[in-house]
């Protein structure tokens, strides 16, 4: 378990107490998670986004795969995958309800802290407007393009200079 902490559940202003697990992508509760995260994004942007992460290349070392649990039920999970000694890329971000975000996203950051990275980038889909709103709330800024996003118009790169 990574961490035990009581949050407050901004979109229904309600305290939660839910824990974060490090967890393999391969487990059913993260199989789950990710089988409802590209159904969402097939629906938002008409790609599953399933070509831009494989569990199969999940390297425990380098990369984490977090899942937020409420009780027995898991709500939220994203991942880390190493890009170099200095930078990892977040990727399948989800939550099935407002609020566990945030919570998610700070833990992956500190993960991401604890294995050396010092920068955090990603990439989503410009019409995605949730998730770049998202981000930029949370102090992502724009960056160029890199790897197979060089060459899409329909993305937006994103990243974050981590305090380690």
């Amino acid at each position: 378990m990574l961490h035990i902490r009581s949050s407050t559940n901004q979109a229904r202003g309600e305290t939660i107490v839910g824990r974060i697990e490090e967890s393999s992508p391969n487990s059913e509760a993260a199989r789950s998670l990710i089988d409802e995260l590209s159904n969402t994004l097939n629906d938002i942007t008409g790609d599953d986004g399933r070509s831009s992460y494989s569990r199969e290349a999940f390297n425990p070392t380098t990369d984490a795969f977090l899942i937020y649990w409420e009780g027995s039920e898991a709500m939220a999970c994203g991942s880390l995958r190493r890009v170099d000694n200095h930078t990892c890329e977040l990727k399948r971000m989800y939550s099935r309800s407002r609020g566990y975000g945030k919570t998610v996203l700070s833990a992956l950051e500190s993960k991401a802290c604890s294995l050396g990275y010092h920068f955090i980038i990603l990439s989503t889909r410009k019409v995605n407007a949730g998730a770049v709103r998202f981000y930029l709330k949370n102090g992502y800024r724009e960056i160029s393009p890199y790897g197979k996003y060089r060459y899409s118009d329909a993305s937006v790169c994103l990243g974050k200079q981590l305090s380690t």
